[in-house]
């Protein structure tokens, strides 16, 4: 996504790798804020993927291995999901300043240009903190680390696929 040349149809092709990863990152989000009853304003970036893929045409890629995240059982896991999830509002942006310069004006890009990753950041920093103790730091960081993972897995047997 970061090339100096990006075709429409790699962009699209990159849409449809991120659904099944992005699905499965904000489910076990979403079923840890239930769980713990965590009051966390989490706002669900797959629907803005799922319509730019509508718009296009597109169906996301399947996922064909199983991801291995983390079940949010505790807090501490909780937070590290949603380091991965925020933190890539703000990559997103840079993405999307990338893309502005590589592929046509018509498309919408709207799922890496949200206009609010900034304030998401903080909200998020304001929330960990307040709700994971030092003490449990490793369990968070070790729950982002295999959310990464999981991620780079399914990207890298969606380039398989699309090989």
């Amino acid at each position: 996504m970061l090339e100096t040349e990006l075709s429409v149809s790699d962009y699209l092709k990159a849409l449809a790798a991120l659904h099944g990863a992005q699905a499965a990152l904000e489910g076990a989000i979403t079923a840890g804020l239930a769980e713990h009853g965590t009051a966390y304003d989490f706002r669900p970036r797959l629907p803005d993927l799922e319509q730019e893929l509508a718009f296009w045409q597109r169906s996301p890629l399947p996922l064909r291995i199983a991801l291995e995240l983390p079940v949010a059982n505790h807090p501490a896991t909780l937070i590290g999901l949603l380091y991965v999830a925020e933190g890539s509002r703000l990559g997103g942006e840079l993405i999307a300043q990338r893309l502005m310069k590589s592929l046509p004006s018509n498309l919408s890009q709207g799922f890496f240009r949200e206009g609010k990753a900034q304030e998401t950041w903080a909200n998020y920093c304001r929330h960990a903190e307040t709700n994971c103790r030092t003490t449990d730091y490793p369990r968070a960081a070790s729950a982002a680390l295999a959310a990464f993972s999981a991620y780079l897995n399914h990207l890298d047997d969606c380039l398989a696929q699309l090989a």
